[in-house]
């Protein structure tokens, strides 16, 4: 019998010890194009160490971050940190790694290994994690959901206020790319995200954008001739735009669109005297 509660013991701790969470979050290589990393958290029994491998560069700051995020999803869990390792493996296929931009993924892989839960494996996320558990912002966005969608994630996480890139609202491109993307404030909203069922999208509400509402401006006669070289060069983009989106190709389309948008202001506001 004790030589059976032993046995028990060894693959309790050697589950604990030998166990990992993984999330793929998304970088920009040297050439400025989006790719895919790996990064995986493993914790066990210690002193509340914070390790970092990472293949094959690591900044001073990015270890920051990731001291930063095991002390946040410890408060998360519940789990006072003090007691145990946390080793954190980051692999990924470019020259440099750095800057805390894996923030808020190191957090939910610490959180994922002191809850006991696993991160839904079609989901990314990219964002800092700061001191007060909110979801910084980072660059690269637009590139980073290129390479989320090209690999067929189903769920992307971005900061808040970077849903929109390049005139792009790329949380309006779900039907278009059959990716979610939603816009996060903060670990509390973050969690229920990576932890929801895999293969669906999340039901979180869309921040609304106010539409832009103003007076008519009544001008003077003395601005007419501008007014119609506007409406000139409006009339020659339009036409421009639709040669882009014949094209057809999904990024002709996404560039179309946001471009199209940009027009209709352009002439909501010649409309109003501006």
């Amino acid at each position: 019998m004790k030589r059976f509660t032993q046995v028990l013991f060894f693959i309790a701790f050697a589950a604990l010890v030998f166990a990992q969470s993984s999330i793929k979050v998304p970088a920009v290589d040297s050439s400025g194009k989006g790719i895919l990393t790996s990064v995986e958290a493993s914790v066990k029994p210690g002193s509340g160490a914070v390790y970092l491998d990472v293949e094959p560069f690591i900044s001073v700051e990015t270890q920051e971050s990731a001291k930063l995020a095991v002390k946040i999803a410890g408060e998360q869990a519940g789990v006072d940190t003090r007691f145990y390792d946390v080793f954190f493996k980051v692999v990924a296929n470019t020259e440099l790694i750095d800057g805390p931009p894996g923030g808020a993924a190191f957090t939910l892989l610490a959180y994922a290994e002191f809850a006991g839960k696993q991160i839904r494996s079609d989901f990314s996320s990219t964002g800092t994690i700061e001191p007060d558990g909110s979801i910084g912002p980072i660059g690269g966005v637009l590139e980073k959901a290129y390479a989320a969608r090209d690999n067929k994630l189903k769920v992307f996480a971005v900061p808040m206020d970077q849903g929109i890139q390049n005139g792009v609202d790329l949380t309006k491109m779900q039907g278009k790319w059959n990716m979610q993307v939603v816009e996060v404030s903060n670990i509390v909203d973050l969690i229920p995200v990576a932890f929801s069922q895999e293969g669906t999208f999340v039901n979180v509400t869309r921040r609304e954008r106010a539409p832009l509402v103003l007076p008519v401006f009544n001008s003077s006669s003395s601005v007419e001739p501008m007014s119609e070289i506007a409406r000139t060069q409006l009339t020659a983009l339009r036409d421009l735009n639709k040669a882009l989106s014949s094209k057809n190709t999904e990024e002709a389309l996404v560039v179309s669109s946001a471009v199209d948008e940009q027009l209709n202001l352009s002439e909501y506001l010649l409309d109003n005297g501006f």
